[in-house]
């Protein structure tokens, strides 16, 4: 689940498997068990990159009745009012646009039916092509730029904070093991970190006058000032709903002087308070880019909740890489090409 701008395990199995595509027969009881765990929380939903996209997996979403936001990979074929069907890639946007297409069939038969937002990403390898339950907005974007937290987690795990790599074990359930150890491990340092900042401790590892590393990077640094400097362990707490000091970011938004998508979040960056504004957005299958919302935040005269962030503004009003994201209540399943969290 998504937690201060960190993906943080919260179920995990590990698959022995030569490609990053899994059968959904494969992963399913994780999600089942996933499920049950989080049963208590209406609203749930699974972000996950072009390797989990499939039948099997959208109906199962339906029937738990989970929201999703899955990619597709550019030679799924979609059905629209078009009288045949056609590959997803044909419809990629130009370079900084967005389209967004309401009930949409998706494969060959066209029978299951959702939203599709596609978007080209200034930064991006690859065009995006989402599909959701939920309308299609630009809200739709930043959701599924969460997913991209889940590859820190992975990174962290493999060659960042604790070195699984060098370990070098090719058993799947000693990999399993190993990494629930790891999991124990880094949500204990991450919630040592989020003491450390609430005590108000953080510049004592973290000299940035705003945090800019994560709570798990604080919190190991701090563990090894209590083995090595002799400083106070403190009792950990539990994860916070919302970040008490989101880390600095640069994060550029939609600029909207000459309506383009310039960037959305990659990696951590946080989403916008209000991600969908009013802007002016019509569906249909041959729909242009959809239209941002107006000015930019270099323009003093636009509303303030229409202007873009960007790094050489002092203009006051926005805190410069503040974001939070709107769905805090929401848990998120994040799925990758490392695995599912």
């Amino acid at each position: 689940m998504v937690c201060c701008g960190r993906a943080v395990p919260l179920l995990g199995r590990v698959l022995e498997h030569r490609s990053a595509t899994v059968a959904f027969e494969e992963y399913r009881p994780v999600l089942r068990r996933a499920r049950w765990l989080l049963r208590h929380h209406p609203d749930v939903m699974l972000l996950a990159d072009r390797g989990f996209a499939n039948r099997e997996l959208i109906k199962w979403l339906r029937q738990s009745r989970w929201h999703y936001g899955l990619r597709l990979p550019c030679d799924v074929l979609i059905h629209t009012t078009r009288r045949y069907p056609f590959a997803v890639g044909t419809l990629y946007p130009p370079l900084g646009e967005a389209r967004l297409y309401q009930n949409v069939g998706l494969w060959q038969d066209g029978t299951h039916r959702c939203n599709l937002v596609l978007a080209t990403v200034q930064g991006a390898k690859d065009s995006w092509a989402v599909v959701t339950d939920e309308a299609p907005t630009r809200q739709t974007l930043w959701q599924y730029a969460l997913r991209f937290r889940v590859e820190e987690l992975f990174l962290e795990s493999k060659s960042g904070s604790f070195k699984l790599e060098d370990s070098r074990l090719r058993s799947s359930g000693a990999l399993e093991r190993l990494y629930l150890v790891c999991a124990i491990a880094l949500l204990y340092a991450t919630t040592q970190g989020m003491a450390v900042q609430l005590s108000g401790l953080r510049q004592q590892v973290d000299p940035h006058w705003r945090r800019g590393i994560s709570y798990l990077k604080i919190g190991l640094r701090w563990l090894q000032g209590v083995l090595h400097k002799g400083r106070e362990l403190l009792s950990p707490v539990a994860l916070l709903p919302q970040d008490p000091q989101p880390v600095y970011r640069n994060p550029v938004l939609w600029c909207a002087a000459d309506d383009r998508l310039v960037a959305i979040p990659r990696g951590m960056r946080q989403s916008p308070a209000r991600a969908e504004p009013d802007a002016k957005v019509r569906f249909g299958d041959d729909l242009p880019e959809a239209k941002a919302e107006s000015g930019c935040r270099q323009c003093a005269a636009l509303p303030l909740s229409a202007r873009k962030l960007v790094p050489q503004c002092t203009q006051p009003g926005l805190e410069y890489g503040h974001y939070v994201h709107p769905d805090a209540t929401r848990f998120f399943v994040l799925g990758g090409r490392d695995g599912l969290v």
